[in-house]
């Protein structure tokens, strides 16, 4: 079986939501099948995302990829350790994310986790802010007030 066969029936089988994006991106740059189901095959494959690997995790959010179709239905996006992530590209988070890990993004503030509170508010069952310093009271109340299905919330490591 050819690798373009095996990713393939590795995504068909469900194992394909746990490639990372930097797999992902490699993976599509030596396979056309690889590529053709990157750009829209299963819905499903779109659902976690995880871009801490990546060079540039923003770039995400500021080429607007976040915007896309097939991202529409993105419900797990780890974007921990991602020292360039601003308040505002929180605001661009796919509609459908219902877990969020944004651990040690320092630049992260309270104007940041409210637009996701807002945005994500009824289906968010899990966010994770570990270490980031500028997150506090503000945040949690947005989070209380807006996010009924919340069950995880991780402030470990914030001094507010």
């Amino acid at each position: 079986m050819s690798p373009a066969a095996m990713l393939v029936a590795c995504v068909g089988a469900g194992l394909g939501e746990r490639l990372d994006a930097a797999s992902l991106r490699s993976v599509g740059q030596l396979c056309g099948e690889a590529r053709c189901l990157a750009d829209g095959g299963k819905p499903a494959f779109w659902s976690w995302l995880d871009l801490s690997r990546l060079p540039r995790p923003t770039a995400f959010f500021d080429t607007e990829a976040s915007r896309l179709p097939r991202f529409a239905g993105v419900t797990s996006i780890n974007l921990q350790f991602c020292e360039t992530l601003r308040d505002e590209h929180l605001s661009l988070l796919p509609p459908a994310v219902r877990r969020l890990a944004l651990d040690a993004c320092p630049a992260i503030t309270d104007a940041g986790v409210k637009p996701v509170s807002s945005a994500c508010c009824k289906r968010l069952e899990l966010l994770t802010l570990y270490c980031c310093p500028r997150v506090g009271t503000a945040s949690v109340l947005a989070l209380s007030l807006r996010c009924p299905s919340l069950t995880t919330l991780s402030l470990s490591g914030n001094k507010q």
